[in-house]
């Protein structure tokens, strides 16, 4: 490890264009004065100032970072004795660039070359410098660490957002891990006949995927969630053909994305309950048709809803074409 500490120091106009110092760069030096109080002996890898997103109300601070070990720490100032945060690269998935962040309007100073994202399993931190080599410096040294302590993943598109989990979403999760736990005990201790406890179990596995949901699942995906997993598992334990046929319906419906039109529902909605009612008839011709059928009617609904005519057209004659003459073969035998 080098003994003395290479530095380069510049006054920039950050944030408020105050003309405070912007950019102080410290390079592998194991005497930082800003953060060593509560890092103990880690060695401090780069330190200087850099914008960052706040997370309760998304205004945007300059702040004094000090990339030291594992963590990335932050303070109001440089000479701070205690940090006002600080980030745990261990749960690190990655650096983003600008294009690669999730993040709707960035101040008119966030340029591509000087905005970042760091990206950790429950949260994004959105930050920008002033300074496009420093910055390089800075995507460069903490990718190095996440790539060595952390758990990187280069699929952005699975980062949470920028700003903590909300208090009513650790909640639900809570009370929906709570719940799980203490039903499943009064299951096994119930006696209930097996019929019942499955029943039972299949509920809570609903309840559960409350707590497994997405940070940011708004209340209309969690309603469509226990939607879902309540018409699968209804569908599953009740012996009725018709009653199975409904829940089919209605779990589609429930995954559908919140994009779909009415047209496009009703025409998925009939395609699978043709196709869903085709095994409850006993001719079996007239059981490929209704089949066939209710599948060109499922594809029509899928198709997207600026489809031109031709392109359906296309779309039913290759289901009839390719996909299901293997229906009618045994007929023609």
């Amino acid at each position: 490890m080098a003994s003395a500490a290479t530095s380069t120091s510049k006054s920039e106009n950050v944030g408020n264009g105050t003309g405070e110092d912007a950019s102080m760069t410290t390079t592998a030096s194991a005497s930082a004065s800003a953060g060593s109080a509560s890092a103990g002996a880690e060695e401090t890898i780069k330190e200087g100032y850099l914008v960052k997103q706040g997370g309760a109300y998304r205004s945007w601070n300059k702040r004094y970072f000090v990339l030291k070990g594992t963590r990335l720490l932050y303070y109001k100032e440089k000479d701070d004795p205690q940090s006002k945060g600080e980030i745990d690269l261990t749960t690190g998935l990655g650096v983003r660039d600008k294009n690669n962040c999730h993040l709707g309007e960035w101040p008119d100073g966030a340029q591509y070359y000087l905005a970042l994202g760091v990206a950790t399993e429950s949260r994004t931190y959105f930050l920008y410098g002033t300074d496009k080599k420093d910055v390089a410096e800075w995507k460069k040294a903490i990718r190095k660490v996440i790539k060595k302590v952390g758990k990187p993943n280069g699929n952005s598109s699975r980062d949470p957002e920028g700003k903590p989990e909300s208090f009513a979403s650790k909640a639900i999760k809570g009370s929906a891990k709570l719940v799980a736990k203490m039903t499943r005990k009064a299951i096994r201790q119930s006696g209930l006949d097996d019929k019942t406890a499955d029943i039972l179990d299949d509920a809570v596995d609903v309840v559960e995927d409350q707590a497994d949901a997405s940070r940011n699942a708004t209340v209309s995906d969690r309603v469509k969630m226990a939607g879902s997993g309540v018409a699968g598992k209804v569908g599953k334990n009740v012996d009725n053909d018709v009653v199975d046929m409904g829940a089919n319906v209605a779990k589609e419906q429930f995954e559908a994305d919140d994009d779909t039109t009415v047209q496009q529902r009703l025409l998925m909605a009939g395609g699978t309950t043709l196709q869903e009612s085709s095994g409850m008839v006993d001719d079996q011709i007239g059981s490929a048709v209704m089949d066939t059928a209710g599948g060109v009617l499922h594809d029509q609904g899928e198709a997207d809803s600026d489809t031109s005519v031709k392109e359906r057209v296309l779309i039913a004659v290759g289901r009839f074409c390719f996909v299901c003459p293997h229906q009618y073969t045994e007929f023609v035998e």
